[in-house]
Parts: structure tokens; C-alpha cells; sequence
């Protein structure tokens, strides 16, 4: 175990017996941590990120730790640390890979913050906001000089204005959404489902969707939002889903006012299917918000009321049950070319909950418009996917023609092999081989010539 002694609490946010108290900032000696909002159970604390130096050798948290408060040293500012993952020389413990650096905030963290910034851009801009008191926003300060070097530390992570998410749809696309700079993921489920030639109608297991999204996961420093449908099922389906989801690291999931099994929304019959009632939808809701255990875990309601024909009102009706309910931002979904629906329903919305759109259809309504409106971010939904398709389709119907591959090899129509070796991280690996692989193994195997 190891002791951490606390040097200064500026306040602190938990709930014991029906009591609640705020925590935003605590420091630790001569290093520091900082988190908020944590949620805190039997006196335990879930701290998003501790940074620790002691000598030459530095100590940093990959994920949430819980702590718990120490009765001994004669009540002393003592905290212990139960299950924290710690690790030396800035490497990770993460099923053996060293690669990785660890992480400033936990990716529920990461999430979280960036559904609040285009947000919190918006309300700071309208008259009614209040800089003491934001509605439905979360101040977090982070140690800029933390020694982490993860490939997604370029952008400012304080950066205002409209967000975005980019879809992927398996580990290599979410590499690439990564280092492309996006600071977050859609795990869309039209993608997965179709990388499976799946129809977009639960057809994929959630079991299946979980497997991918955790490899996506594993291979990038950012979060990740689920495209989790209906929940696959009622409250007790859905709340089993975000423990499951937790466990594998993904930051969050957008469940939609449709009935399981779902249709997707761009079909041609979509207005002919029926949504779910207000009050199954908000308990569902309710129940993911009760079952989690990270407080920064994500939870998006996707309202579907324009994709069946409803005229706004009942689209805001639901806005504000879902928001009442729990739901940490709205996806307010249309499938019209034009941004139509959308505009209507932020001039009635007032800025009461951030707000996320997904322009697939209305993809001429420029970006600045929908800021404007005070969308606070927007979900480019299935584009990697659909663009995978397409380089397949090409690639393969003129290998099949030429019965070569000078074409394609040779007027780069593919990426090198070795680039594919690079986005496997194969660098590592060759590392990782010598050192911990004996010295024999590392030779040039030859084949003996004599009898």
C-alpha cells in the first residue's frame, strides 16, 4: 500500500449518510493531485489523477484510484491507497504494453470535459450565464506541467468552442481517428455493425459491440462514446451495459428513445416506427446514472422524435425529461437535408444541457452555423467506414480486372505494408524483444547444410 499525506483540502464533494459535500482541488506534499466531483462510497474517494515524483524514479496513475481515508497516525490528513495502478519510469502496466504513456485525466474525465467545453463556450456567451454558478458545467484544473507524453497532448485541453467526435469502427480506425487529432471517438453502430456485415438492427451482440470497443480502447489515449442503441434492452439491460462499459475503460454511451430492437434513423420507413414512452426513457436513463461508479462516466440521450415525424415540442418535452433525468448532454437527431429541425429546436432550447448533433444528411450547414446555434458538439457518424468501403470496392474490382497488382501497388493507391506495421506499433514490440527475450532467441536462425 502506499501512504499519500494530504497537504491542503480546498474543499471537498462526496456523499455520507444523505450529506453531501463538494471536492474540487487536493494536494498532495510536495506533488500534487487534482479532481472533482468524486464520487465517494463507505469514505472512499475516486481520484482521477495523481501525479507523484520521488527521486529519479516518477510515479504516475494510469486510472480512476480509490483511496480511503487512514484512522490512524492520531487522525492525521492521511489517505490510502487500496487498488491504485502505479507505475515506475513513466512506463504502464497495461497488459504488457510498455508503449504508452499514462494519462492526465481518466477518459471518462476526458469525455466528460469535452461535451462541457463548446457548452460552457455557449453559456458564457449568453446573457444568462452566470460565471459563479454554471449550469450542468464542471471546472477542472490540470497540472500543464506533467511530464506525460501522450500522442494526443498537443491540443490545448482548455480550448473553448464547438467539439468534435470522429467515427471508428475497430482498432486501426481508431488509431488513425487519434492521430489524425481528434480529441475524441464514436463508436458508431451502423460502422461496427456493418464491419460485420451486420444490419444496423441489433443484429451485432452487445457482447460482440463490447469487443471492439474495448480493442479501440486499448490502442488509443482517447475516449470513447458508444453508440450503445436502445441500452439492447429495458433499465436493467442498459444499467448492466455501463457497468460492463466501465470495466473496459469506455468513457460513455448514447442511448436512443427508440424500442429494441432499433431501426436505423436514415432509413426510408424510420418515421413509422414507434419511440419509447417519456417515462420508460427517463427511468432508463435514471438507472445508468444510479449503476455507475465513476461520476464522470458519460451518459448521452438521443431523441428521435424529429427521425418519427413529431413536430419540436415534443422533442423538447423529452430534451427536458432526459435532462431531469440524469442524461449528461442531448443528441438531438434529423435526418432532413436541410438543418431545419435543428435550428428550430435551439431557439426554444435555451442552452439548459449541451447539446450534440450528427449533420450526416444536413452536411452543407457549415460548422460555424451550428455553432452559432449552440450546438456544443458535432459527431462525424460514419464516414471512416463508408470510406473504407469504398477504397475496398475500388482496390478489389481492379485486381479482379487486371489480374495484377501494378495498378494498385504502383500508383499508391495503398499504403506501403510498413505503414500498416507502424499503426500495429511493431516499433515496440522489436523493443520490447530485446529486453526481455533471452540473448539466443534474438540470433538469425540458421538451417544446418551439413549431414
Amino acid at each position: 500500500m502506499s501512504t499519500i499525506h494530504l497537504k491542503c483540502i480546498h474543499s471537498l464533494s462526496r456523499h455520507i449518510h444523505g450529506m453531501k459535500i463538494s471536492m474540487r482541488v487536493v494536494s498532495l506534499n510536495r506533488n500534487e493531485f487534482k479532481c472533482m466531483n468524486p464520487s465517494i462510497h463507505n469514505l472512499s474517494i475516486h481520484i482521477q489523477s495523481i501525479h507523484t515524483s520521488t527521486n529519479t524514479s516518477e510515479y504516475q496513475s494510469l486510472n480512476t484510484s480509490k483511496i480511503q481515508s487512514n484512522n490512524n497516525s492520531n487522525n492525521s490528513n492521511t489517505i490510502v491507497t487500496n487498488d491504485i495502478r502505479l507505475t515506475r519510469n513513466n512506463s504502464i502496466d497495461k497488459g504488457g504494453w510498455a508503449r504508452r504513456k499514462p494519462l492526465k485525466l481518466r477518459k471518462t474525465t476526458q469525455l466528460k470535459n469535452l461535451l462541457q467545453l463548446g457548452y460552457t463556450s455557449h453559456r458564457m456567451k449568453s446573457q444568462s450565464y452566470n460565471v459563479d454558478n454554471p449550469i450542468h458545467t464542471h471546472n477542472i484544473n490540470i497540472n500543464n506541467n506533467s511530464n506525460s507524453n501522450s500522442r494526443h497532448e498537443e491540443h490545448d485541453d482548455d480550448e473553448g468552442g464547438i467539439q468534435f467526435l470522429m467515427e471508428a469502427h475497430n482498432g486501426i480506425s481508431a488509431r488513425i481517428v487519434e492521430e489524425a487529432g481528434f480529441k475524441g471517438i464514436w463508436g458508431s453502430g451502423l460502422s461496427i455493425s456493418a464491419s460485420m456485415c451486420l444490419r444496423d438492427s441489433n443484429e451485432a451482440s452487445y457482447t460482440q459491440v463490447l469487443d471492439i470497443c474495448e480493442q479501440m480502447c486499448d490502442v488509443t489515449d482517447i475516449p470513447l462514446l458508444l453508440d450503445a442503441d436502445t441500452g439492447y434492452g429495458n433499465f436493467n439491460n442498459a444499467r448492466l451495459l455501463v457497468r460492463k462499459l466501465e470495466k473496459r475503460g469506455i468513457a460513455g454511451a448514447c442511448i436512443e428513445d427508440k424500442l429494441f430492437p432499433k431501426t436505423n434513423s436514415l432509413l426510408a420507413d424510420s418515421e413509422a416506427k414507434p419511440l419509447a414512452s417519456i417515462d420508460e426513457f427517463t427511468y432508463k436513463i435514471k438507472a445508468m446514472k444510479d449503476i455507475q461508479h465513476d461520476n464522470d462516466f458519460v451518459v448521452v440521450a438521443r431523441i428521435e422524435s424529429f427521425i418519427a415525424g413529431w413536430p419540436v415540442e415534443e422533442a423538447l418535452k423529452r430534451a427536458d425529461a432526459y435532462v431531469e433525468a440524469g442524461a449528461d448532454a442531448i443528441l438531438m437527431h434529423s435526418k432532413k437535408s436541410t438543418d431545419e429541425d435543428i435550428r428550430v429546436f435551439m431557439k426554444h432550447w435555451k442552452l439548459k444541457a449541451p447539446v450534440i448533433v450528427v449533420p450526416t444528411k444536413y452536411y452543407k450547414t457549415p460548422t460555424k452555423e451550428l455553432e452559432d446555434m449552440g450546438i456544443s458538439t458535432i459527431i462525424w457518424a460514419n464516414h471512416n467506414m463508408r470510406a473504407s468501403v469504398r477504397a475496398m470496392e475500388n482496390v478489389t474490382r481492379q485486381i479482379y480486372r487486371d489480374k495484377n497488382l501494378v495498378g494498385v501497388e504502383g500508383n499508391n493507391q495503398i499504403v506501403p505494408v510498413k505503414e500498416v506495421f507502424r499503426l500495429q506499433d511493431q516499433g515496440e514490440l522489436d523493443a520490447a524483444e530485446k529486453s526481455y527475450l533471452p540473448r539466443q532467441l534474438l540470433q538469425p536462425h540458421r538451417v544446418s547444410t551439413t549431414g
